[in-house]
């Protein structure tokens, strides 16, 4: 788990607790289930306002092109916890160039 607190320009506290699980699938090679959701916290505002929690997750796979190996994953997430003005859900699509030895 990442976990962050730092201090912006304008002087909010910011937390960013970033837990990751990823579990591979056995039905294909290459394939993996991964949850990644990024939930922040403002400790300078009111407490209605302060969390942004979201839950959800999705699939990846890591595969290889040519020489050069590539994992993608998608996740989908839904907010059970935001501020009325907030965001509600979020998609995340990623690209990864690996480079083992």
């Amino acid at each position: 788990m990442d976990c962050r607190s730092q201090a912006t320009r304008s002087g909010q506290r910011i937390s960013e607790p970033r837990p990751l699980v990823k579990k591979a699938l056995r039905v294909a090679k290459g394939w993996y289930f991964v949850s990644a959701p990024i939930i922040a916290g403002n400790w300078t505002v009111d407490s209605s306002w302060r969390w942004e929690v979201p839950v959800g997750g999705g699939f990846g796979e890591i595969f290889k092109v040519g020489g050069q190996a590539f994992n993608t994953s998608l996740q989908a997430f839904d907010y059970v916890e935001c501020p009325s003005v907030g965001q509600h859900w979020a998609v995340r699509f990623q690209i990864q160039l690996l480079f083992p030895k």
